[in-house]
């Protein structure tokens, strides 16, 4: 009787074996499958942010603080590395530093890593951070979260603290007609020195677009100084005057203020992106970059379109109809780790059920 018993349990066992292979060969299948639309699978081709980075960092204060932003498939893309307290000023574009603070610096030693470096943290650096990389398509952006601890931040040491307010200007980011939009450098009234002018969504083709760029300096002699100027930067790369496709030009208004005027004679995809105008020299102490920066949306041209509202009100439907569309994608991948979920609880609860019956089985034999 023994025997049988043994023999009966064998073939359970067995049985259970079966009813498992295809289950998890398939799991294995299906988690294979989903890993070739994953970012650093190396079947995938789009420019993507690796997720596993930490995206929410903790430091004390002095520390030097690295935050990695790891890009794969970059290409001839360019990372933009901004800090979101509302001044649409970048930090970094590229190679290039924009940042007001020589504190801040942008470390590449490795080919798929952009990372921001603040040297000795600050209570004031803690804040969400943004790297940023524009696709034409669609602009990519991977958030962060740094908190810098320590000081006297809080108040609770026993220690005084004071705190210098500015009064903020109302006139740091204004809208004018036509799509057109003006970015301080400053939102401080004292330090409004740098700001552009220029349409924000362009069509493919456009004939003459122009960004304006006024900085004014301290003393109305200012234009004495034979270094007083501004340079244009797009991308992180310094833009001049070209025969063929732009130009640059620059004038004095009332002794203290540059103008400068910055046209592109035909417009190209490759024109979108944030365009940097920035002062020299700077007269901020301690010594800093004064800028501003301005992002260019270029639209492609389609000749069915008689007008510019047209044209717009297309690309607001295009984008639209995007965002549906990651939408759908993110609830059918949702649906897929759900279904996945499903059948492995499943197939749990029938092999605990089989092999409770099993045994039942085995002690009524026996």
């Amino acid at each position: 009787m023994r025997s049988d018993c043994g023999g009966f349990q064998l073939q359970v066992v067995l049985l259970l074996a079966c009813c498992f292979l295809p289950a998890s060969t398939g799991l294995q299948s299906y988690s294979a499958d989903r890993s070739r639309y994953q970012c650093g699978h190396p079947e995938y081709k789009r420019v993507c942010f690796e997720h596993s980075v930490r995206a929410k960092l903790v430091f004390n204060e002095f520390e030097p603080v690295v935050i990695r932003c790891v890009v794969r498939n970059l290409g001839k893309h360019v990372v933009t590395w901004m800090k979101n307290d509302g001044r649409d000023i970048p930090l970094t574009i590229g190679h290039k530093v924009f940042a007001s603070d020589s504190r801040v610096k942008i470390d590449y030693s490795s080919p798929d890593e952009w990372n921001l470096v603040i040297q000795g943290a600050q209570a004031k650096d803690s804040g969400e951070y943004l790297c940023q990389v524009n696709t034409l398509e669609k602009l990519l952006e991977k958030r962060f979260q740094l908190v810098v601890r320590g000081g006297d931040t809080d108040g609770g040491s026993g220690k005084k603290s004071s705190v210098n307010v500015k009064k903020q200007s109302s006139e740091s980011s204004k809208r004018l007609p036509n799509d057109e939009a003006v970015l301080s450098a400053e939102t401080t009234r004292e330090l409004k020195n740098v700001l552009i002018y220029g349409p924000a969504i362009v069509l493919q083709g456009e004939q003459f677009v122009s960004f304006t760029c006024t900085a004014t300096f301290r003393g109305r002699d200012a234009r004495r100084n034979p270094d007083a100027s501004v340079e244009w930067y797009h991308l992180g790369l310094r833009q001049v005057s070209n025969a063929s496709s732009m130009d640059i030009s620059m004038s004095w208004k009332d002794g203290d203020t540059i103008v400068s005027v910055l046209t592109i004679y035909s417009v190209r995809f490759e024109h979108s992106g944030d365009w940097v105008c920035l002062k020299q020299p700077s007269e901020k102490r301690p010594p800093a970059l004064e800028t501003a920066s301005h992002q260019l949306t270029v639209l492609e041209w389609d000749p069915r379109r008689s007008s510019k509202s047209e044209q717009l009100l297309s690309h607001q439907q295009q984008r639209q109809k995007q965002l549906q569309k990651q939408q759908q994608q993110q609830q059918q991948q949702q649906g897929y780790r759900n279904r996945a979920s499903a059948i492995k609880d499943n197939r749990f609860k029938f092999a605990l059920a089989a092999a409770a019956a099993a045994v039942a089985a085995a002690q009524m034999l026996a």
